[in-house]
């Protein structure tokens, strides 16, 4: 119990140190998951540049207010993330964005121009009927898969319990998986 609670604070004290210190390294560690989760969200490559830009600009002119006591750095960080994209939301609700991920379709993958529709078609359902989920479905579905993170770092940030979390992606993906089986 100890060795834990001792690799815990060094792990704390090693993060909150390149947030205080050189803020490259934090940036460098954290850029990858926060523009997936943003992009993810928005659907917009430059929207999503934009609000990863002023998360990591939150973030960093907020960081003498981080406490490792009150959370671990990855839920305070993807906090901000999760307001400021739905600060985002709200200002941009009429204009209701839907990607199928353009800049993708130009590396060529080595598919047919008939796989690469239907690729295109599926990620397009697949994005509407996420879209469709409530929001906190939606959210924890996006932190998951898009934010890289583990049922562990979801609970702590939705404040849920780590079995509830795993409840809901159990259920939540049944049912995107049957809705995406009778797209089929």
């Amino acid at each position: 119990m100890a060795i834990q609670v001792l690799v815990k604070e060094q792990a704390n004290t090693y993060m909150t140190d390149i947030l205080e210190g050189d803020f490259t390294e934090f940036y460098n560690e954290y850029f990858p998951r926060i523009y997936q989760y943003v992009h993810y969200r928005i659907g917009d490559y430059h929207d999503a540049c934009d609000v990863t830009s002023q998360i990591f600009l939150k973030i960093y002119e907020k960081r003498s207010f981080y406490c490792s006591e009150k959370a671990p750095l990855y839920g305070w960080v993807f906090c901000i993330a999760r307001n400021t994209v739905i600060d985002y939301c709200r200002r941009h609700a009429h204009n209701k964005l839907i990607t199928l991920d353009a800049e993708e379709d130009i590396v060529d993958r080595g598919l047919s121009p008939e796989a690469i529709v239907v690729e295109n078609e599926n990620k397009h359902h697949l994005y509407q009927v996420v879209s469709s989920l409530r929001e906190r479905e939606r959210n924890i579905i996006t932190l998951k898969y898009w934010g890289g993170m583990t049922n562990r770092e979801i609970a702590k940030i939705t404040c849920l319990s780590e079995s509830n979390v795993a409840v809901i992606l159990f259920r939540t993906m049944g049912y995107l998986r049957d809705i995406m089986e009778c797209m089929a």
